[in-house]
């Protein structure tokens, strides 16, 4: 857990997901951790790299993956780098069950608003003001509803809570932008990653090995 929350984003969604069953865990639960062992005594060799040069702009990701857990519930994951750092991620169980994929990245984009507008705050008061955030999105339909102030009757039932982030869009505080699936970076947050691509996403936000450029 230490690890995962401050220097390795790529364990993120492994810990979080063995995280639910601290209380009762069964022995499924048990070799998961200890395949999560097993992958970081073989790359113990992962570095967080952080660059000290190029802009100071913030740059977010948000992504969720529809109903992968055992009680339908879908994960949201986001990331955001200040110029080409990665400076904070997250990996969890959204608290309401989603209908749609749609829905799902909406409350997505909703948690990476909210973490997004405390980074700015926190970026200009030390001194580098921000401009509109802009939160990668790789669901055209979320994009939407963040934009359009209709409900329609797929998505009457989102709670009145989650409308908040229109009301950041409609104030220019934040701006969600399309990006393809391929390029979304906060897919590691929400499921399991083949290892190529995984290796690769990891070097795009500046998880490199020892020795690596």
């Amino acid at each position: 857990m230490y690890a995962m929350l401050g220097t390795r984003p790529d364990l993120a969604t492994a810990v979080s997901v063995v995280s639910k069953y601290l209380d009762k865990p069964k022995p499924t639960h048990v070799k998961l951790v200890q395949h999560i062992l097993k992958y970081l005594q073989s790359n113990q060799n992962y570095k967080l790299k952080f660059q000290n040069y190029g802009s100071v702009i913030l740059t977010g990701f948000a992504d969720a993956g529809y109903a992968n857990d055992d009680n339908y519930k879908s994960r949201s994951g986001f990331c955001f780098l200040l110029g080409n750092s990665l400076i904070s991620w997250f990996s969890g169980n959204q608290s309401v069950v989603a209908q749609s994929s749609a829905e799902a990245e909406y409350y997505a984009a909703v948690s990476a608003a909210n973490e997004g507008i405390w980074l700015k705050q926190l970026i200009q008061d030390l001194g580098f003001p921000q401009q509109t955030i802009i939160i990668k999105e790789d669901n055209q339909a979320c994009i939407a509803l963040t934009k359009n102030p209709e409900d329609h009757k797929r998505t009457k039932h989102v709670q009145v809570k989650y409308h908040v982030v229109r009301d950041y869009v409609n104030k220019n505080i934040v701006k969600f932008i399309y990006c393809p699936t391929a390029d979304q970076l906060a897919d590691i947050f929400t499921k399991a990653i083949p290892g190529a691509k995984l290796r690769t996403m990891l070097k795009q936000l500046g998880l490199t090995r020892t020795g690596e450029n």
